[in-house]
């Protein structure tokens, strides 16, 4: 829209405040080239977590998935092998 000292017009303005009162996660992970383009700037040593990440909401659904069905007691097998990280309080 412009250069960075344009103002930005209302309709524009208008629009984003809209959208970002909107809680939760996006109906959608994204298209399938753009999730390739992410996992592509992943780094080694987390590829293996995004994997688990794209295999565990394909049970729920997209990100936003999870707010749906609430608190589940299931966890992808990669982040269950790990030591508990902090307790629920």
């Amino acid at each position: 829209m412009g250069t960075p000292v344009d103002p930005v017009p209302g309709a524009v303005m208008d629009a984003l405040r809209a959208a970002a009162d909107w809680p939760g996660y996006p109906a959608t992970h994204g298209t399938p080239r753009l999730r390739e383009a992410a996992a592509g700037g992943v780094p080694d040593q987390w590829k293996d977590f995004y994997k688990a990440n794209v295999e565990f909401f394909e049970d729920l659904g997209s990100p936003g998935g999870a707010s749906k069905v609430g608190k589940i007691n299931k966890d992808h097998a990669i982040v269950a092998a790990l030591p508990p990280q902090a307790e629920e309080g």
